[in-house]
């Protein structure tokens, strides 16, 4: 073998070597992401379960405030009206929010669609959703 080729060789090894390297500090450190990220979720889950229990409780309050003025099952009627009413109006608010942002997109992408074609760039055909 030539000084070329050792060095070539080396060069090669060395090469390999470095990456293997990075490939594991990367696998090293994605890992430890992951782990991180399972972590929050773990911990979400927890606050939403305690949201969910304080929800529970502030139900009861109101409802046991109810029947102290009224008849339990008018009570009981009183916040399944509230509750449905409630629903329903976010429901409304939502369904709004998410019309205007797909009004928006459609406008910005109609806007672009058009930018594009007064440049002279090819567009394929859109497909209706």
């Amino acid at each position: 073998m030539t000084g070329t080729e050792t060095a070539a060789t080396r060069l090669t090894r060395d090469t390999a070597a470095l990456v293997r390297e990075q490939v594991e500090q990367l696998t090293r450190d994605l890992a430890d992401t992951v782990r991180d990220a399972g972590a929050g979720a773990v911990l979400l889950a927890g606050a939403g379960t305690c949201g969910l229990l304080a929800l529970a409780a502030a139900h009861q309050s109101a409802l046991r405030t109810l029947e102290s003025m009224m008849p339990r099952p008018l009570a009981a009627i009183t916040m399944t009206i509230a509750y449905g009413a409630g629903a329903a109006a976010l429901a409304t608010a939502g369904m709004k929010k998410i019309k205007e942002a797909a009004d928006a997109s459609a406008e910005t992408l109609a806007e672009n669609r058009q930018e594009t074609v007064t440049s002279g760039a090819e567009i394929p055909p859109s497909t209706p959703s």
